[in-house]
């Protein structure tokens, strides 16, 4: 993992940096719909904002989720203004599920405070974790 890593920070060093909402749990994303396409209406919830890659917070959307609402639309990721794509979005989410992980082995997880599901999906993630790697590697140009 540290080896592939290591090939992995360079593609993330490029990545702008912009403004994260950092918490962008989709009960913080208010969307109405227009002419069958879901249009932005308000973002809530900004305490945690801060800059870096906004497909950090995209990848926070797709994996904090209080139960399966179906794949965000297309026209989501149009009007954020970033489709998701690899290597940052599995480095990412390997980040994030390593964190729970973390938290959930080490009993800091309230489990009346918390979305057990998503702690329980990061368990079953690590399961597959030379996978991700490898996935992580060919991405990066690794052999």
């Amino acid at each position: 993992m540290k080896r592939v890593l290591k090939h992995a920070i360079p593609p993330l060093n490029e990545r702008p940096l912009v403004l994260l909402h950092n918490d962008p749990h989709p009960w913080n994303v208010l969307v109405h719909e227009v002419e069958g396409q879901w249009r932005c209406s308000a973002w809530l919830d900004w305490e945690y904002a801060w800059s870096g890659d906004s497909t950090w917070d995209l990848a926070r959307l797709e994996i904090f989720r209080l139960k399966p609402i179906g794949p965000t639309p297309a026209a989501f990721y149009e009007g954020y203004g970033n489709t998701p794509k690899d290597p940052e979005w599995t480095i990412y989410e390997l980040s994030i599920y390593l964190w729970m992980a973390d938290q959930y082995l080490d009993g800091e997880v309230d489990e009346q405070r918390v979305l057990m599901p998503t702690y329980k999906a990061a368990m079953r993630y690590l399961e597959r974790i030379d996978e991700v790697v490898e996935k992580i590697g060919r991405a990066v140009g690794m052999a």
